[in-house]
């Protein structure tokens, strides 16, 4: 008989840890970083998705871009834009913390490239962004966006024109 009651206590008692630990989880600033929880939902760029198109062309600069932003490598993130985006954002006096919440944002998100249209020195790259929401560690969900890029060709390299998705994500920090 005692050995019954403690089995049916153990069950209100993890319960309850359970719960503890979710309010807990919940608590804080909306000026933390997205949560940030490796495993299955995480879209890292890899040398094999770059490998799949030319190096100097504009979808291996976008992904490049991309993989510097996830790993918020502030050098190679700065480099990949115009001058003018890249002297805005550098000049930020937040820049740092700005760049990691962007990474921990795009962590589990993989842009998938539709279409590249180029004319001369500018490209307009159409790409389906997909987010993996974790459930748990074992398991996520995925919901997409659209979302257009601008790049110009600046000497032998292509950069990007525009800021926009980080913007529209710092605007997620800071609502």
């Amino acid at each position: 008989m005692a050995c019954h009651s403690i089995q049916a206590m153990k069950l209100p008692l993890v319960l309850a840890c359970a719960a503890l630990a979710l309010v807990s989880a919940g608590c804080g600033s909306h000026s933390l970083p997205p949560q940030q929880i490796p495993g299955v939902s995480e879209q890292l760029v890899t040398p094999a998705a770059l490998a799949r198109y030319p190096a100097s062309s504009p979808q291996h600069a976008l992904l490049d871009w991309w993989r510097s932003a996830q790993f918020a490598d502030p050098v190679a993130f700065l480099a990949a834009f115009t001058p003018p985006v890249r002297s805005r954002l550098a000049h930020r006096p937040a820049f740092g913390e700005e760049l990691d919440y962007f990474a921990g944002s795009i962590r589990n998100a993989a842009p998938r490239i539709l279409t590249t249209e180029i004319d001369g020195s500018r490209a307009r790259i159409f790409t389906k962004i997909a987010y993996r929401t974790p459930i748990g560690t074992m398991h996520f969900v995925i919901y997409s966006r659209p979302q257009a890029f601008e790049l110009v060709r600046h000497g032998d390299r292509w950069l990007l024109a525009d800021d926009t998705l980080v913007a529209s994500a710092l605007r997620q920090r800071n609502p």
